[in-house]
């Protein structure tokens, strides 16, 4: 479920279909944005992100409207599922109100669904607020919105002692990012930490196919 528009929209639309992935969408002005990463051995040397487009507050009720129609098909039509999950995800739209997270939440729950916020800022505010059931930051975002971490001693075991306190306290669970020390999860009664395997990154433009004569 996307609000696209412009070119940049046409084509991400065409990219999902050539894929075969379901999705709906809703219009908004102006054009879908654009972000673009330069790569180098070793990883990311430069990212911009575009700024995207507003989305005018009748297109915000019709991307409220067709989430909560497809959350409730997916509920109708999955009824041998025993979960489905609404997933917001991204950084909103400029000029776009915060509570549009909270109100997605509160669709998701009100359909029997659950629903995982994987945003920062005020988004992330919102979604705390409107208790969500898993909020994914990295340890930066998560900071920003929460005393608990912010205050927290240095390391990945303060920041689990914190996140686990910040669990308890929203009745949430977090799925939280630590670049290079892996990442977290906890429910407020349960942490979990992981780590990553050593990798090499490679450009996979340089590797060449060995074609036999």
């Amino acid at each position: 479920m996307l609000p696209v528009a412009g070119a940049t929209g046409r084509y991400l639309v065409e990219l999902l279909d050539d894929e075969g992935v379901p999705h709906r969408q809703v219009a908004q002005g102006g054009g879908t944005r654009v972000n673009t990463s330069v790569l180098q051995p070793g990883g990311v040397i430069l990212k911009l992100n575009g700024p995207g487009s507003p989305l005018s507050s009748k297109q915000q009720d019709e991307l409220v409207d067709h989430v909560a129609a497809a959350v409730n098909d997916a509920i109708i039509g999955g009824r041998r599922t025993p979960l489905i999950w609404l997933a917001v995800c991204g950084s909103l739209p400029p000029e776009t109100e915060t509570g549009l997270v909270a109100r997605l939440v509160a669709v998701a729950l009100k359909a029997g669904a659950r629903c995982a916020v994987d945003s920062w800022g005020e988004a992330l505010a919102a979604a705390l607020e409107a208790e969500a059931d898993l909020a994914a930051p990295n340890r930066r975002e998560l900071a920003q919105v929460s005393r608990l971490v912010r205050e927290a001693a240095p390391g990945v075991k303060g920041i689990a002692e914190a996140a686990a306190a910040l669990c308890h306290e929203r009745g949430i669970e977090l799925l939280v990012s630590l670049g290079s020390d892996g990442a977290l999860w906890s429910n407020g009664q349960r942490t979990l930490h992981g780590t990553r395997p050593s990798l090499i990154l490679v450009n996979t433009s340089s590797i060449r196919p060995n074609v036999a004569n």
